[in-house]
């Protein structure tokens, strides 16, 4: 069902006591402050939530954060998702310290859009209002937040409050609709229970739509559920789009299971991770130096985790430096590629930096001062989705489509869909049989020709080293190439879809490629050949045959399909072997069973040889035994041509 109301996330920030939770009041008739102690205190401790209709029909959802530093943690967690923000400063007071905090984290967070809102103006004179504007500008020059228009109001008396309501409607109307991806992510900023309906989260949702009786997962636990219900500011949905304040009555989970900082996603595609890549930019306000192996905690979202500072570039980062990191977290985080996160130290707590996530997860801790490590975390930071695919098969080799989406934290069928279009354009090769699962190994088409040099080449040296076996074993020609089995099982199979080399067995061997015998190696073997022919059924114990003829010749031969080994290390020749068995099946048909010494002399053998032929006949179901005798097994031969 299409939703034909257009729905937008704001938040506020500022200073406590700046006038946040009186301006929301004010403009939506909503208390946020939801809490008996926020109401008592006269404080934001966590978050509220309150819906202002705007004249064009957009409708704004209204996140007031707390701004003391003891809640700063929860302010964190609402201005992730948002579409714009209210920066809130009173007029009598300017400039404070969680202000200059705020406007640094929105700076880190990347926000772009948003006003800055002068609350009390009614309690000062047009000059210190003057001298306030300009401090606010002086403050926020540099950062993203430099462009935001100012508004002067008074929750008090109205003042400036139309015009408030007049420029957030055509800021939000001029955004770009959030997008739809096809894989929705909720980060939970709230959960509790109602009675006789269960466990129920909010959050402001991203990356895709959220339906009615949708299966959803629980990261970073993992635990699934069903949406029973949808709504969003108290209107039931049947679907929930991207950008807009969503509250998800769950099935399948108790209250106590879920948690903030826990994120709901339509499917697996969001996977947790402990270890990621990311551009660090450390704040000009930090008091210390950052060192590598610095414990800090991290916030991205309504997820926070203690975590160590890996640093790429240097031994530490001064104030107002950036550098190339590896964050090292404490618990599994469920965070992608993109996300921007917060940097607070627990002692002196302040925000001293942030970041965003270039490599959600990459295959190892990288090696510090690694020149082509920092160049191609460079160049990956502002590549395309198709680019990155390209970059990523190329330094890692071929892949399943399963390990593509991960690399790039999207869903299946969208990696499915990059790779399909890197296929036409001749750029990535699928390998192996085709298949819609995510174990369809692909590669980079530079690394695919490469690798089918390398194993073509490998199994010509072989072929040169020992022209006289059937070919290469497979296990040997993998550790050559360094390939997991599922990836070189493909290999392997699109190498002979090409017609590049052939399989016997467990053995590989270049297409068209047969044993070379020399001139020395073929007279050997006539006379090999004569002895057991002369043998018959009785045949040669292995050791005479390797004393004359050498392994590699009997290998050879035996691949060849001239000789036959038996069991006790016993060969006969092909013919003997043909020979026995015709007169064996005439043997039987005469008499419908022998004993072995009735067969022995038919074939005029000696027992040892006759019992290790008729075990060979016994497995292929040719005979069986009953009693003392062998009598037609299943698949007894009727005639022999």
């Amino acid at each position: 069902m299409s939703q034909a109301v257009v729905y937008r996330v704001v938040a506020t920030a500022g200073h406590v006591d700046h006038g946040k939770s009186t301006l929301v009041k004010a403009l939506t008739g909503t208390d946020p402050d939801r809490l008996r102690e926020e109401q008592e205190r006269q404080m934001t401790i966590d978050l509220g939530f309150a819906a202002l209709p705007l004249p064009s029909g957009i409708i704004a959802g209204i996140v007031d954060v707390p701004g003391h530093r003891d809640f700063i943690h929860n302010m964190l967690a609402g201005v992730g998702g948002i579409d714009a923000v209210l920066l809130i400063i009173a007029a009598d007071e300017g400039i404070m310290p969680q202000t200059k905090e705020h406007i640094a984290i929105l700076d880190l967070l990347g926000i772009a859009n948003g006003i800055i809102v002068l609350t009390k103006a009614d309690m000062v004179e047009d000059d210190w209002l003057n001298l306030v504007v300009e401090e606010v500008r002086e403050q926020v020059a540099g950062t993203s937040l430099s462009h935001f228009p100012i508004c002067i109001t008074s929750a008090t008396t109205g003042q400036g409050l139309p015009e408030l309501v007049r420029t957030l409607d055509t800021l939000l109307g001029q955004l770009p609709p959030p997008p739809d991806l096809g894989q929705a992510r909720l980060p939970i900023d709230r959960v509790f229970s109602l009675r006789g309906h269960g466990t129920v989260v909010t959050g402001t949702l991203t990356g895709g739509r959220l339906s009615l009786g949708q299966a959803v997962i629980i990261q970073p636990s993992g635990l699934q559920a069903r949406i029973r219900s949808l709504q969003t500011h108290g209107r039931a949905l049947e679907v929930a789009m991207p950008g807009s304040r969503v509250a998800a009555n769950l099935v399948g989970l108790q209250k106590e299971q879920v948690h903030r900082g826990e994120v709901l996603s339509d499917g697996d595609w969001l996977r947790p991770t402990r270890l990621f890549d990311a551009r660090v930019r450390y704040l000009e306000s930090a008091s210390v130096p950052l060192e590598h192996g610095d414990e800090l905690q991290l916030f991205s979202g309504t997820f926070d985790s203690l975590v160590r500072v890996r640093l790429l570039e240097a031994d530490y980062m001064a104030p107002g430096s950036e550098q190339w990191v590896q964050i090292v977290c404490d618990q599994a985080m469920p965070i992608c590629r993109g996300d921007r996160f917060i940097l607070r130290t627990a002692s002196p707590s302040a925000t001293v930096g942030g970041g965003r996530v270039v490599d959600s997860s990459p295959v190892r801790r990288h090696k510090r001062f690694d020149s082509r490590t920092l160049s191609w975390l460079g160049a990956l930071k502002d590549a395309t989705e198709e680019q990155q695919v390209l970059m990523r098969l190329e330094r890692n080799g071929p892949a399943p489509l399963e390990m593509v989406a991960r690399w790039l934290d999207v869903s299946l069928p969208r990696a499915r869909a990059l790779v399909r279009l890197l296929i036409e354009q001749g750029q990535v090769s699928a390998l192996g049989p085709g298949t819609a699962s995510g174990n369809q190994i692909v590669a980079a088409r530079a690394n695919w020709e490469a690798l089918s040099r390398a194993a073509r080449d490998a199994l010509h040296d072989y072929h040169q080293r020992y022209p006289l076996r059937q070919g290469m074993p497979r296990e040997e020609l993998r550790r050559i190439l360094r390939l997991r089995q599922a990836v070189f099982a493909s290999v392997v199979a699109q190498l002979a879809t090409d017609g590049l080399l052939a399989e016997d067995g467990d053995r590989l061997r270049l297409a068209g490629w047969q044993p070379q015998l020399s001139a020395d190696d073929a007279s050997r073997l006539e006379a090999v050949m004569a002895r057991l022919s002369a043998a018959g059924a009785a045949g040669l114990a292995q050791s005479e045959v390797v004393a004359e003829a050498g392994p590699e010749l009997l290998q050879a031969a035996v691949a060849a399909g001239r000789i036959i080994r038996l069991p006790d290390d016993i060969l006969i020749s092909a013919e003997a072997f043909n020979s026995a068995l015709a007169s064996l099946v005439r043997l039987m048909q005469e008499r419908g069973g022998a004993t072995v010494a009735e067969i022995r002399d038919t074939w005029a053998s000696n027992r040892r040889s006759t019992l290790a032929l008729l075990s060979v006949f016994d497995d292929q179901g040719i005979t069986r035994r009953d009693g003392d005798k062998r009598v037609p097994g299943r698949r007894f031969p009727e005639t022999m041509s």
